[in-house]
């Protein structure tokens, strides 16, 4: 029985089941290339990786799997050598491999993100004038919306049918909300 498995940047598994995989592949002259690989793991060794990033030369990582299982989420950005780049929001389709944007217009950088639990659309941070922001975005399509906007958003998840994050400023503590 073979399972398919995410790994981290250190390659130690992490997730597990049936749901997908990531390995990087860094380049040695700009230490930051990444691709999105797919990684059946038997008895704990990886074998079978397929880059399903391969079309983008600049970093593809911190991929997540939908709920459902028909979908990767992951940030990228496209020009190799630039680490000041844009990280934008892409999305596979498992079933075809077809990759993407679902960020491309929206001028700022896509921070942590969260799939929301029915698979049909991800919530994440953005640094928006100034503040870290929460913003919502349809697999369908369509310009991200704003969800939160009123400080630093940070330690983002998503619990039942809940978005959760700690909602911080300069004049108070951190606060979770949802």
């Amino acid at each position: 029985h073979n399972n398919l498995w995410i790994t981290t940047g250190d390659d130690t598994p992490s997730g597990g089941g049936n749901s997908g995989g990531f390995s990087p592949h860094n380049d040695q002259k700009t230490n930051e290339t990444q691709t999105v690989r797919i990684n059946s793991a038997d008895g704990g060794t990886f074998t079978g990786a397929k880059n399903l990033t391969s079309a983008n030369p600049a970093f593809d990582g911190s991929p997540r799997f939908s709920p459902d299982g028909k979908w990767i989420a992951y940030r990228a950005q496209k020009r190799p050598g630039f680490e000041s780049d844009r990280f934008r929001l892409m999305l596979i389709e498992r079933a075809t491999g077809a990759v993407r944007p679902l960020t491309e217009s929206f001028d700022a950088w896509v921070g942590d993100f969260r799939w929301t639990p029915d698979s049909k659309s991800l919530v994440f941070t953005a640094d928006v004038r100034g503040r870290e922001s929460l913003y919502r975005v349809a697999v369908a399509g369509g310009a991200p919306a704003a969800v939160w906007t009123g400080g630093a958003a940070t330690a983002l998840e998503v619990a039942g049918t809940r978005v959760f994050f700690a909602a911080g400023a300069l004049n108070h503590p951190p606060e979770i909300w949802s």
